[in-house]
Parts: structure tokens; C-alpha cells; sequence
């Protein structure tokens, strides 16, 4: 995003807009109610957002600071809150590890069976929420397309990455890295021949990822 964009958008986020504010407190408000009923030694709460905020002059929200918004595959467009609490979370804090929203899948059925197992790309969440094992995820994926229901769209946008580094391909001509240790943001994307050792591993992996996965 230019930095003019990323100054008046920040502007608007402080300052609010009224219809957001609103939203966002009827949301907490009914969330709450919600959750006020639930019997927390039998129930399991899952609640994430599905993608980053629409773009526009006066958007409902922003990815900000990282790059990109709702329709995007930076971090901005991909990167959603998800808080899990209840009879299967067997410790509390602030977790790390890759998830897609395919694993929410496979963690509800874990839950209703009682014992961890993927369904289908999703990988299971059970032993990290019970026993804070590593989740098994290496790689986390996502894909935005247009128009929809199509065999062949027109556009297409994906992104593969692991723990530290991130290959976005379709936002500009060529494949964008990222290291997201140190430009957690995306604002600086590495040159592919010119990688440290362990940068040029984690960039064939995720190169590999997204030839197969990806269109």
C-alpha cells in the first residue's frame, strides 16, 4: 500500500467511524449473552474472523499495519483474530503456530468423536488446545479468485507460508518473499538470488508448495 493510504486509513481507525463502533459493540454485546449460557464444562467455543477488512475511503476496519485488506493474500488479507476457550483448551495464552480455517473443521470433529484426526486439508487443533502440543501445520495457504464458480477465473492471488517466511504470488508481476521476522509488515520483499542459505531453503519449499497446490 502507499504510505499516503496507510497515514489516512490509520487516521480513520483512530478517530472511527460511528457504523463500525456500533457493529463492534452489538457484536461484543451479543457474544457475550451468548456465552454467559454456555456450560464451559461441556462446550468448546471457536470464534475467527474469515479475511482482512474491505478496502476503500473510509473502510469498516484495516489490516494495518501489515499490508493488504479483504481480497488481498498479504498478511493484512489473510491474518484474522481466532480465540478458542472452553472444556477442550487445557492451557491459556497466546498461541504461535499455523492454522487454516480448514483445521477448524477438523478440530470440531475431533471434538465430537473425542480423538484427534485430520478431514481432508484440515489438520486437527485437539492436542495443541489440550495439551499444547505443536500444531502440525508447516505450511498455511490461501487463495482469492474471481469470478467465482468458474473452472478458469480471470484472477487469481495465492500465498504459502511457514513459521517465518512468506511467497505471495499474483499481487504484482512476480513472486514475492518475505521475511516476516524481520518485515512482519511486507514492505520489503527479498531478491530470490540473492537469499541466505536458510531463506533460499524455506523459498524452494514454499515455491514447491504453492506449483502444486496452488492454479
Amino acid at each position: 500500500m502507499e504510505s499516503g493510504t496507510d497515514a489516512s486509513v490509520w487516521n480513520w481507525m483512530v478517530t472511527g467511524a460511528p457504523e463500525s463502533r456500533a457493529m463492534a459493540e452489538f457484536l461484543d454485546g451479543s457474544i457475550g449473552r451468548v456465552l454467559a449460557e454456555v456450560d464451559w464444562s461441556t462446550t468448546t467455543v471457536i470464534f475467527c474472523g474469515d479475511n482482512g477488512s474491505v478496502a476503500g475511503t473510509a473502510p469498516p476496519g484495516s489490516g494495518l499495519p501489515h499490508a493488504g485488506w479483504k481480497g488481498s493474500v498479504y498478511e493484512g488479507g489473510t491474518r484474522t483474530p481466532l480465540l478458542i476457550a472452553g472444556a477442550a483448551v487445557g492451557w491459556r495464552g497466546t498461541s504461535y503456530e499455523l492454522v487454516n480455517s480448514v483445521d477448524l473443521h477438523a478440530t470440531m470433529h475431533s471434538l465430537t468423536i473425542g480423538t484427534e484426526r485430520s478431514v481432508g486439508d484440515g489438520i486437527s487443533l485437539l492436542g495443541h488446545l489440550m495439551h499444547g502440543r505443536l500444531h502440525a501445520r508447516s505450511i498455511a495457504f490461501s487463495e482469492w479468485f474471481e469470478p467465482n464458480g468458474t473452472p478458469t477465473p480471470a484472477t487469481k492471488k495465492e500465498s504459502a507460508r511457514d513459521g517465518r517466511y512468506a511467497l505471495v504470488r499474483g499481487e504484482s508481476s512476480a513472486d514475492e518473499i518475505y521475511d516476516l521476522l524481520t518485515d512482519p509488515f511486507q514492505r520489503s520483499p527479498l531478491n530470490p538470488r540473492m537469499l541466505h542459505p536458510h531463506a533460499a531453503v524455506a523459498y524452494a519449499n514454499l515455491l514447491s508448495f504453492l506449483n502444486a497446490t496452488g492454479f
